[in-house]
């Protein structure tokens, strides 16, 4: 506590202390400040303290914490090109619009009637020259109704289907939240939290509400006597050889020790 720099967290700590000094186990005190620990988090030290494992549950707790903050890390740096990229290319064409092609025009006109190519080049000119201002404007409008939407139910599912399945970005997507649904399964059965549980848990915690309501039916599944594996067959969202490594997991009763091998692999 003494050595935490954020301000923020120290006065978490500070509490926390209060609250162990006041009786409550760790689990609970976790529990308390939601901001700053996740159900998974919280769920994992629980199980460590049911099973007298806590030591145990801190250390998987910390692995789990620094891969996957290396994950989103590199996920960071993956995106950073290409986004510069884009917008580079934009400006650099708005520029061409904005300052080259209406000097142009005058030469263009010598020549008499301008091919329907050249004409619709002028045409969108002539257009970002009148109403500039709308593409200044533009991307706030959209940001804002997207957002807007993301909060309604319907927007939330469907944007989230959208971001998955754009081309190059959304295969990079499936493959980090498969990657997080890996570790997190391994890393709470691992502590002894049971995989109804782990699934709720972990659906909440991918960032993805496609990927959340479809582990949520595989818990229903789960709890009527479906295998996970099972479950999962033939759907497009999981890989074929993460089905497969579950499917191998339940059926040798370590399917924490070997779904990590999936996580590894993402």
């Amino acid at each position: 506590h003494d050595e935490q720099k954020n301000p923020v967290m120290k006065k978490v700590e500070a509490e926390m202390i209060k609250n162990i000094q006041s009786g409550h186990n760790l689990s609970t005190t976790l529990r308390a400040f939601p901001k700053s620990f996740s159900d998974s988090e919280v769920a994992m030290v629980e199980s460590g303290e049911k099973t007298g494992k806590l030591n145990t549950a801190l250390m998987q707790l910390a692995t789990q914490i620094e891969k996957l903050s290396s994950l989103s890390k590199k996920l960071v740096g993956a995106l950073i090109y290409p986004a510069l990229i884009v917008f580079v290319m934009i400006g650099v064409v708005f520029v061409l619009m904005w300052q080259v092609v209406p000097k142009l025009i005058g030469m263009f006109s010598e020549f008499g009637g301008l091919p329907p190519a050249t004409q619709a080049l002028v045409n969108v000119s002539d257009f970002i020259q009148n109403y500039w201002y709308l593409f200044i404007a533009a991307p706030f409008v959209v940001l804002t109704l997207w957002t807007s939407w993301r909060k309604t139910e319907q927007g939330l599912f469907l944007t989230d289907k959208l971001l998955i399945h754009i081309p190059g970005v959304g295969g990079l997507l499936r493959k980090i939240i498969i990657s997080r649904f890996a570790r997190l399964l391994a890393s709470l059965m691992g502590s002894g939290v049971s995989i109804v549980e782990a699934l709720r848990i972990i659906s909440g915690a991918l960032g993805n509400e496609v990927y959340r309501q479809r582990l949520l039916l595989v818990r229903d599944d789960v709890s009527r006597g479906i295998t996970m594996g099972k479950s999962l067959e033939n759907d497009p969202l999981f890989p074929d050889m993460v089905t497969q490594m579950i499917k191998v997991g339940e059926e040798t009763a370590k399917i924490d020790s070997i779904i990590i091998k999936v996580a590894d692999f993402y």
